[in-house]
């Protein structure tokens, strides 16, 4: 029942609590309203505002937002960021974790309505959940995800003053458990035999040497073209990486690199530079810096070495299942290998030349890798570097500071 002041406190019916509270009044064009909030403190507040704009003659739309509902508010705030640097993969993200895992709960809700309570519940049955599609318990990286995406709207509609405060903050942030760290069992021999055995297949061995030696992503190395390893007609010194591709529905997809540090220029070693001169003589469209490096195949024409089609887009995913792994990894009896393990393995061989004669640093590693930060390469291949300190350089500071203070002279103090 609404007090004197129009607010009316709303009882749970699970916990018979109060869990809001709504306070009805009329516009500016006497038009019933009602706004929803988790405090009486916060109903008051909004009570106070409606009652100035009104006495002021002002108009109280911006006021009305507040009974925008959840969907509507996060279809504003995709919007909001279409034309920043938010991936299409990310969007793509967002959208699924709505209509999946959001909307179904909170879509049709007043925004302003929903309370701390009711997100910690949400999350509790997301932790249970089984998944319509593969029937398993959803993972906590799909818990993790769609908390963001929650998380996102909140804050938005919070940032715009759709609600006084942000209900996901006083529940706790699920995580995604950290595994224990991968050992990469992928070596130089190991590499060539792979290598080896897909020049039977060709390209595909120099397209493996060349991904062991430059560290790129599937996306990035599937959408390189021809005037990203050639300078003036010739093979360059680096390999420039300016986008990546993946396969979406109904064809295929070019975007950035993974980070904003994903454009990036990685050196190609000189075995490699040499072995693109001999490809790119051979290749068709060589003088075409925009035509793509990597050839496509017919379909149905796997293994078939003239289903080459150098005007079809590369699909690296047909080459790592039915390449990579058919014909190499099986035929050598190895297992729980990826084609990440390529990154991985020029990262390790990188950094562990690092203080070894080495003339580059873990940071310039950390930019070829296309790393969002500094401290991702340090947290996941830190480890590699070589744990020898040289300590005895303290000892060699401690004496040169000591000669230095003998030479001075003391000033004597006036008395």
């Amino acid at each position: 029942m609404a007090n004197k002041s129009g607010i009316t406190p709303n009882v749970s019916k699970v916990t018979g609590k109060v869990i809001s509270y709504t306070y009805r009044y009329r516009d500016h064009d006497d038009v019933q309203q009602r706004a929803t909030f988790p405090t009486m403190k916060a109903a008051k507040a909004f009570k106070l505002n409606i009652e100035l704009a009104k006495a002021h003659g002002s108009t109280t739309t911006a006021y009305v937002k507040r009974a925008q509902t959840f969907r509507e508010v996060a279809t504003a705030s995709l919007d909001a960021v279409a034309a920043d640097d938010r991936k299409d993969k990310t969007r793509e993200g967002y959208d699924l974790a709505f209509r999946v895992h959001i909307f179904p709960t909170f879509g049709d809700r007043r925004i302003n309505t929903i309370t701390s309570m009711e997100v910690e519940a949400w999350l509790k049955d997301m932790r249970t959940k089984t998944s319509e599609r593969t029937k398993k318990q959803l993972s906590q990286s799909t818990v993790h995800g769609s908390w963001i995406a929650l998380n996102t709207v909140f804050k938005y509609a919070h940032r715009h003053g759709l609600i006084v405060a942000n209900p996901c903050e006083a529940v706790k942030k699920p995580r995604v458990k950290v595994e224990k760290r991968r050992e990469f069992p992928l070596q130089p021999g190991v590499v060539m035999k792979i290598s080896r055995l897909l020049d039977e297949y060709a390209p595909y061995g120099l397209l493996v040497r060349f991904a062991a030696h430059t560290g790129l992503r599937e996306g990035e190395l599937a959408a390189l073209r021809i005037g990203a390893v050639t300078a003036f007609g010739q093979v360059a010194a680096e390999v420039s990486v300016e986008r990546s591709v993946r396969r979406v529905k109904g064809g295929w997809k070019i975007d950035t690199p993974k980070t904003k540090s994903g454009k990036r220029s990685v050196p190609l070693p000189r075995s490699i530079r040499e072995e693109m001169a001999d490809y790119l003589a051979n290749h068709p469209n060589r003088h075409d810096p925009d035509a793509a490096l990597w050839p496509g195949r017919i379909p149905g024409s796997a293994g078939d070495p003239h289903g080459l089609d150098y005007d079809r887009q590369f699909d690296i995913g047909s080459v790592i299942r039915y390449y990579f792994k058919k014909q190499a990894l099986t035929p050598l009896g190895i297992t729980g290998v990826r084609w990440h393990d390529l990154r991985h393995y020029y990262a390790t061989v990188m950094i562990s030349q690092i203080g070894k004669g080495a003339q580059y640093t873990l940071y310039e590693v950390s930019r070829w890798m296309g790393h969002a930060s500094y401290q991702t390469t340090v947290d996941v291949y830190g480890h590699l570097l070589d744990k020898r300190a040289d300590v005895d350089v303290l000892d060699d500071i401690m004496r040169a500071a000591e000669a230095e203070a003998s030479n001075i002279t003391p000033l004597r103090r006036a008395i």
